[in-house]
């Protein structure tokens, strides 16, 4: 008698790399159907993605490139000890995009611009400047640093309200104070 068997994965709900719980899941659906087919069974075997993958991976990019470069923009800050951070003294820009845009083509606009600014602090840095107590050139290039990290707080406000809250309160705060990062690793 040939009896049918339906093996199926939990849908993994990707919103970091893989780790090794994914793979095992995946080795053992696969193993239990194979010994089903060499038992002469008929298997159907499924397993798939989540459809908002590559959303949530490259939204937890931004997340965590964000995260590190306001911790590491306003660590500088208060080392180099500047008093207030640029968010009242400057202008708001245009934003980048259009809320009309798809949600991976905005992501892609504001990943860009953490990206450029992650490039320029390690171009830039800053950290040696202040080993060597040159305080003042450090503190204009951080305040300008802080103001476009301003502008990108108000630009995630539709889609992470809570952190642009928490960058732009931290933004007020005098003295500029380190912080954590916004998104501790699990």
């Amino acid at each position: 008698m040939n009896t049918r068997s339906y093996i199926t994965t939990a849908i993994p709900y990707v919103n970091a790399s893989p780790h090794v719980g994914f793979a095992l899941e995946l080795t053992q659906a696969d193993a239990a159907a194979r010994r089903h087919r060499t038992a002469g069974r008929t298997v159907r075997f499924q397993t798939g993605t989540h459809e908002n993958a590559f959303k949530n991976v490259e939204a937890a990019r931004a997340a965590n490139g964000l995260g590190n470069l306001a911790s590491r923009f306003f660590t500088l800050g208060s080392r180099s000890g500047l008093e207030a951070a640029a968010s009242g003294e400057t202008v708001a820009r245009e934003s980048a995009f259009s809320l009309e845009l798809p949600h991976d083509e905005v992501l892609a606009v504001i990943w860009r611009e953490i990206d450029q600014l992650n490039q320029e602090l390690e171009q830039a840095k800053p950290w040696v400047a202040l080993r060597e107590g040159s305080t003042s050139k450090v503190r204009e290039q951080i305040t300008a640093w802080l103001g476009r990290l301003a502008d990108i707080a108000r630009q995630i406000e539709p889609f992470l309200p809570d952190t642009s809250r928490r960058i732009l309160s931290h933004l007020a705060e005098r003295p500029l104070r380190p912080i954590a990062h916004l998104f501790p690793r699990l």
